[in-house]
């Protein structure tokens, strides 16, 4: 996916302007200000006395605003630390300390950083807390935009009672999967993340925890979350026990309604060249008894994996490939024959 692509600022592509003058207009605008230089000498000290009780106001609002506003304290856990250097944990308490205040009782969620791995998009990003209160998350849906303000990525994510103590922010990884991304491709030189609200509002800061979480889905996406888990610690295990190999990985099995099978599959080529497939391959699903519950031949000639990635594919089968009726799909697997 193309995500990240350089744009032009406003500032670099607009054009510049030129104004000619005429020696009439120039010695007309030299006498024009030849008189008002008397009248600024005349009203400097008057400006110097009022800009000084401007600065004072300014001085004393800038404070008040600093004693409604409170900022909040940075805590890394332990889970973070390990995986951070001195220097990285500097990092990160510097940009934490950049970040915009909150009004009180507030909590937002502002964007650290970004990274596209292998099988997600891992967003970073720091939570805060400026209510008088903890606050304790749970099913939290967020949208990922990009810089045209476009829609990258949606996913509720079940945060299992993740408490923020009152006055304090906390960093956390988010993890958006291939089918969370609503978009193929994104302009990611600048984005935001934010909180998908009942409103139908993608707000970054809020002072309610209304969010658009829909019973059913949430339900659906606990499921899809622990299928992920075990795909991926699969996948950590074959990628260790097979590197410079190519592997077949089964991910999620779902039968329609109509009673076809949908097989999704995820293709690791460990080599250090592109990998092609021939027109007819023949792939067996097998389900927690052993037993071969469809075969069929699939034509992966269109099918191009670049070196050490890994890509995503769906097999499906029709009703005439069956080979067993009322399957057990408490575990299974997907081989080639």
């Amino acid at each position: 996916m193309a995500f990240f692509k350089k744009r032009r600022s406003a500032a670099e592509a607009a054009p510049e302007l030129s104004q000619e003058t005429s020696p009439e207009q120039t010695e007309s605008q030299e006498l024009q200000e030849a008189a008002e230089t008397g009248q600024a000498h005349e009203s400097a000290e008057n400006t110097s006395t009022i800009e000084e009780e401007n600065n004072n106001q300014e001085a004393g609002s800038t404070e008040e605003k600093k004693w409604a506003k409170p900022q909040t304290t940075l805590v890394i856990p332990d889970t973070f630390k390990e995986n951070l250097s001195n220097e990285m944990r500097y990092v990160m308490q510097f940009s934490y300390s950049e970040l915009p205040q909150l009004e009180q009782g507030e909590l937002s969620i502002d964007g650290y950083r970004i990274e596209q791995g292998p099988f997600a998009l891992t967003l970073t990003a720091f939570l805060r807390n400026n209510k008088e209160e903890e606050v304790i998350l749970t099913q939290v849906p967020l949208v990922l935009v990009d810089a045209n303000y476009n829609a990258v990525a949606r996913k509720v994510f079940n945060l299992q009672a993740l408490e923020i103590q009152p006055g304090t922010g906390i960093p956390y990884r988010f993890d958006f999967y291939p089918e969370h991304l609503i978009t193929p491709s994104a302009d990611l030189s600048s984005w935001y993340v934010g909180f998908h609200m009942q409103s139908g509002q993608i707000k970054p800061t809020t002072d309610t925890l209304s969010f658009e979480v829909r019973e059913n889905s949430s339900m659906l996406q606990d499921k899809i979350e622990q299928e992920d888990r075990r795909v991926y610690a699969d996948l950590q295990r074959v990628l260790e026990q097979t590197e410079g190999q190519v592997n077949f990985i089964g991910a999620r099995v779902s039968v329609s309604d109509e009673g076809e099978l949908a097989v999704e599959i995820l293709v690791r080529n460990g080599q250090d060249e592109e990998i092609h497939f021939a027109d007819q391959i023949v792939f067996e699903l097998r389900d927690a008894r052993g037993d071969v519950v469809a075969s069929k031949p699939f034509d992966l000639s269109d099918l191009h994996i670049p070196p050490h990635t890994v890509a995503r594919y769906t097999l499906e089968y029709g009703k005439n490939a069956f080979l067993k009726e009322e399957p057990d799909f408490s575990d299974w697997s997907i081989t080639l024959v």
